[in-house]
Formats: C-alpha cells, structure tokens, sequence
C-alpha cells in the first residue's frame, strides 16, 4: 500500500521554462516551426509567452543543448529551428 501512495502522488508543477521547451519542442518536430525558421528575438518571445527574458534563455539553452534549436551570431542572437534528427 505504502508504494502505491508514493507512485500515484500528485505530481509538482513543471517550471515555465519547463514547459516553454515542452510547447517550443513540440511545435518544432511536429513542423509547425520549420526547419531554419527563425524565432522571434528574446525579449519578443518573452512578452509573448508573459514571462521573463530570463526564463525564455532558460528554455533556449535546454532546447540548444537538446538540438532542436541553433543560433546564429552574427545576427544578434537570433534563433532558429533546426530540423530535429
């Protein structure tokens, strides 16, 4: 009974970068973001999505790291959808 209580437990709320990469990278390898389709810049995305400069990094470092996006420079930083492989 014990295990039982500790598997179906309530499950904490995921963090808003959590869940802007979840919303990102599933736009991206679902094609609603094309591949090389370039993202609005940081502070455009954050007033968007109502949530700090900091917390969209946050979420563009996961996706970075993960491969779904890359940036470009030369460009200010621009980012862009890379093709998910």
């Amino acid at each position: 009974m014990i295990t039982h209580a500790v598997i179906f437990s309530p499950i904490g709320q995921s963090s808003r970068s959590d869940q802007i990469v979840q919303r990102l990278a599933n736009a991206i390898v679902s094609g609603l973001l094309e591949a090389n389709e370039q993202l609005p810049n940081e502070a455009d995305l954050a007033r968007m999505m109502g949530v700090s400069h900091i917390t969209i990094r946050e979420a563009l470092n996961t996706l970075r790291a993960n491969g779904l996006v890359y940036t470009v420079r030369g460009e200010r930083w621009q980012f862009c959808c890379q093709q998910h492989r």
